[in-house]
């Protein structure tokens, strides 16, 4: 509630409703505050040189990407949770949405980018498919973190994701690989 929130903060109630109209206001301005400072310290999903390994370009990315996800930032916690919840919180939930969509995309994007072009004429969802496949996977192990800290080391989960992604976009190219 606000007056928790408040009480916690040692502020009046009436400070926090002149810059917010509600608590899912208030929400909404945590998530995107929590992600602005977690974005600024990710690596950058600049796709890998022609002809570079993207496996490998993936797997280093990954490694940080993954890393930052153990200091449960503000915005992915609240976020699922709201996720969860259709029907409260409403401009919240839909502000994590729009960062989750934003994250999506730029995923999407580097795929784009790095895999073969006959992967990606053969198949021409694959890009999407993979980002799609990327978060889901990152998303379960920040929940098994979150829950009971039992997922594998960083490195070992980055190399099983990389290894999945890399062979369900090999089944796309045909004399080349891509692992």
């Amino acid at each position: 509630t606000i007056s928790r929130i408040c009480a916690r903060a040692g502020l009046p109630v009436s400070s926090v409703y002149w810059f917010f109209t509600d608590k899912d206001e208030l929400l909404a301005a945590v998530v995107r505050h929590s992600w602005e400072e977690w974005s600024a310290a990710q690596p950058d999903w600049t796709p890998p040189a022609e002809g570079a390994d993207w496996p490998d370009a993936l797997r280093r990315i990954l490694d940080d990407a993954v890393r930052s996800l153990a200091d449960s930032p503000w915005f992915l916690r609240i976020g699922h949770m709201l996720a969860l919840e259709s029907d409260t919180d409403v401009a919240a939930r839909a502000e994590f949405l729009a960062i989750r969509g934003d994250i999506l995309d730029r995923i999407r994007d580097w795929f784009a980018a790095a895999l073969p072009q006959q992967a990606q004429a053969h198949e021409p969802r694959l890009a999407l498919a993979l980002a799609t496949a990327l978060v889901a996977f990152t998303d379960g192990y920040f929940l098994g973190v979150q829950i009971d800290g039992k997922e594998p080391r960083v490195p070992d989960f980055v190399d099983v994701v990389v290894d999945v992604i890399a062979s369900a976009a090999s089944r796309y190219t045909t004399g080349a690989s891509t692992a």
